[in-house]
């Protein structure tokens, strides 16, 4: 009879069931919410990484239109010269 008295309290040795339970769901709360915080933490970085892609893109192109327009200006403006058509062309 000790005999099974004994086997008893080696089995039952540790907390209690409950306790466990608890332990564990909140233990997967802790990881889902670091995992979601996570995962909102590198899609607010993503956008703002695209944010500055784009921005630096836009500014690239803005220059490449700017410049040549700035360097007419400071020639003179654009000229293009009326010819006179050839009168070969002009009676066909």
């Amino acid at each position: 009879m000790l005999e099974g008295a004994c086997s008893f309290e080696i089995l039952n040795n540790g907390p209690p069931a409950y306790i466990m339970k608890r332990a564990l769901s909140i233990s997967i709360v802790i990881w889902i919410s670091l995992i979601s915080l996570s995962l909102y933490w590198n899609l607010l970085k993503n956008r703002e990484q695209q944010t500055a892609v784009l921005m630096q893109t836009a500014r690239s192109f803005f220059q490449q239109i700017e410049i040549p327009r700035e360097w007419n200006a400071s020639h003179g403006g654009f000229y293009a010269s009326q010819s006179l058509p050839e009168p070969e062309s002009a009676q066909t």
